[in-house]
């Protein structure tokens, strides 16, 4: 073992028993995703390929990835560095392992920035009708209707933060709570109209 880059050497790939497909014998496996990986996950391997490219731009050939169809997931990628990769770039990435050992997020400011892109396509891709289409009186159900996303994605937030409720990491995406915040959601959509429920539904 490389005393002065554990880390790095512990990912040496090795030859998997009764494989066929392409094996990058003796290369370092730096970090790997797969098809129905979290979002932490995905994060760390984009922010690190990143940060590993950006320091073999003189060797572009030392830093790569490569993705490999798996029964169970789909599919993996898997990024790897090269035997002979220039000794910054080793030294890079050793700290890099050495760094999420200790604590598996790459970098705050990118999960945070994918979980809330992750949050508005759940909100506009099914949460914001959930949420409507539960509202108990059939008028602020239709003044709802009439509202602008950006009023009624305010509201949402408000309705979050009032309640003490937070998404949920699922897989590649989030999940929104949205019985928790059904109630304060509807009051947001009152106080829109200015007027108290009237008509409830059957």
């Amino acid at each position: 073992m490389n005393i002065d880059r554990p880390y790095l050497e512990n990912t040496r790939w090795t030859h998997p028993r009764h494989y066929m497909g392409y094996s990058p014998d003796g290369e370092f496996l730096v970090y790997s995703r797969h098809r129905d990986s979290d979002l932490e996950i995905t994060t760390n391997f984009d922010g690190v390929i990143a940060d590993l490219t950006k320091a073999s731009k003189d060797t572009p050939e030392a830093v790569y990835s490569w993705r490999a169809s798996h029964c169970l997931v789909g599919w993996v990628d898997y990024l790897m560095i090269k035997e002979d990769a220039p000794a910054h770039v080793l030294d890079l990435a050793e700290e890099i392992l050495e760094r999420l050992d200790g604590y598996p997020i790459y970098c705050e400011n990118a999960l945070s920035e994918a979980e809330m892109e992750a949050e508005y396509q759940a909100w506009t891709g099914w949460a914001k009708a959930e949420l409507i289409s539960a509202i108990s009186d059939e008028d602020t159900e239709a003044h709802a209707e009439t509202m602008s996303d950006d009023d009624l994605y305010e509201i949402y937030r408000a309705a979050m933060d009032s309640e003490n409720v937070y998404t949920q990491i699922e897989g590649g995406g989030v999940n929104i709570p949205t019985e928790w915040i059904q109630e304060a959601f509807q009051r947001g959509v009152e106080d829109h109209a200015g007027r108290k429920p009237q008509t409830p539904k059957t």
